[in-house]
Formats: C-alpha cells, structure tokens, sequence
C-alpha cells in the first residue's frame, strides 16, 4: 500500500488479514489512524509508517491489536490528541526495537 496517496486508516480496516507479517504504509499522505485501524493483525512483525504527512493523528487505541510486532518505522513529526504518544508506542511490545523511532513527539 506504500505510495498510493492515502490520506486515513479506517477502524478494523485490515481485521481480515490476520497472517499479514508486512505492512508497508510508507510514502502515503496519512493524516489519521481511526482506533483499531490494527486490530486482528496478530502476526504482524514490521509496519512501515515512514514518510507520511507532518502531522499524522492517532490514539492510544489506534495500534491495539499488534500483537506480535517487532518494527515500526516512523520518520515524521506526530500529533495526539491525547499528547502521549512515547507512551502509546513504547507500551506496545517491549521487545520493539526503540532504534526505529525517529520522531518528534508533541
């Protein structure tokens, strides 16, 4: 799905794809994560989310579901309307690498 001009990740929109290990989201122009957009994903290892929009929307109910996640890359600056989004990420998944997080959090 990377570079295809999508602006917003609907809820439970990948629900169907729960032996998905990629997701590539790159290269799009995201603006928002609808909350559960990542729900049943249950094998999903790597999301990448790198070279969005500047100011990509979500919260701390947009990445439950994530199960088995390893790598999230991100490359943009985030805005929650919570502002806690180094908890929301970092809460995932303790073996997540944290070297991938290349953002600046407001």
């Amino acid at each position: 799905l990377s570079s295809n001009l999508l602006e917003t990740i609907d809820s439970f929109i990948f629900s169907d794809l729960n032996n998905l290990l990629i997701l590539d989201l790159s290269k799009n122009n995201l603006k928002y994560i609808e909350d559960f957009s990542f729900q049943n994903l249950n094998q999903l290892n790597i999301m990448h989310l790198q070279n969005n929009s500047n100011q990509l929307k979500f919260s701390n109910k947009t990445f439950i579901g994530l199960n088995s996640i390893k790598t999230i890359r991100l490359s943009f600056e985030i805005v929650d309307s919570t502002k806690n989004n180094t908890l929301i990420l970092s809460s995932l998944k303790p073996n997540i690498d944290k070297k991938i997080f290349s953002t600046t959090y407001y």
